[in-house]
């Protein structure tokens, strides 16, 4: 499963996407879709 709110919740507070992934254990590739598709929707996380 997706740590869809975690990876959404540390990518407004400047952390690298390489941690981010770390941290979630998934691709950075994978937390990079997961951003634009939020984005993509428009609508507001953190």
């Amino acid at each position: 499963m997706y740590q869809y709110r975690k990876i959404l919740e540390l990518h407004p507070d400047d952390v690298p996407l390489r941690s981010i992934a770390m941290i979630t254990q998934h691709s950075r590739q994978k937390v990079i879709e997961i951003i634009e598709l939020a984005k993509k929707k428009g609508g507001k996380y953190r």
